[in-house]
């Protein structure tokens, strides 16, 4: 059994994206599909025009299988479920997984443009 459920959130240990938060998808055994932020939106402050708060609000997300040694849960979850985009197969083929990245990518920027959960989005402070 597994202490990683759908929806929770986690932070990566070890790796390329060490320190970034994911978001849970589902989970074999050791093995678990996450759905991360690899890049975080920039500050926006008033004095910026609209075209400088667009380009600065924008985030890259990332979908990717590890073990889950190298993945620490916490005790916060997240509304919205990414299972319907994302699954094994849609990881095996190339423009499958591309698709399956962009649906994620607009879900999570439309909820930070909403401002919930505003602390999924933001940088760990170390």
């Amino acid at each position: 059994m597994s202490i990683f459920k759908s929806n929770t959130v986690c932070l990566i240990l070890q790796g390329r994206h060490a320190g970034k938060k994911c978001v849970v998808v589902e989970a074999h055994d050791n093995l678990v599909t996450v759905v991360g932020i690899a890049s975080f939106p920039r500050v926006i402050r008033t004095n910026m025009n609209q075209k400088q708060a667009e380009r600065r609000s924008k985030l890259a997300t990332f979908i990717k299988v590890y073990h889950a040694i190298h993945l620490m849960p916490t005790r916060y979850s997240h509304k919205q479920a990414f299972s319907a985009a994302v699954n094994s197969k849609s990881l095996k083929e190339a423009n499958l997984k591309k698709a399956a990245l962009a649906t994620v990518q607009t879900k999570l920027q439309e909820e930070y443009i909403q401002g919930s959960d505003s602390w999924l989005f933001k940088k760990l402070p170390f």
